[in-house]
């Protein structure tokens, strides 16, 4: 099996299995998001794309066995949404 058709499950496998001029942008805008976001943040690869996630341990009243997804960002051809 090739890797080109491996799904990336770590941040770094899914920006290597980019175009080159893919990952600069999705480079920058990880920048962005990573800038903005609070503490505690995490970023996961699900579903070929990054997703930034808060951990169900952070925040008052939260049930620490579930992680809230906030923030997907998924690459294709022709954009980044």
């Amino acid at each position: 099996m090739s890797t080109q058709n491996r799904v990336p499950t770590t941040v770094t496998s899914f920006l290597a299995q980019l175009p080159p001029d893919r990952r600069a942008e999705m480079k920058r805008v990880r920048e962005v998001v990573r800038r903005h976001l609070p503490a505690g943040y995490e970023e996961v690869v699900t579903q070929n794309m990054l997703l930034y996630q808060v951990p169900g341990d952070l925040g008052e009243g939260c049930d620490s066995s579930k992680v809230r997804p906030a923030a997907p960002i998924g690459v294709s051809e022709v954009s980044i949404a």
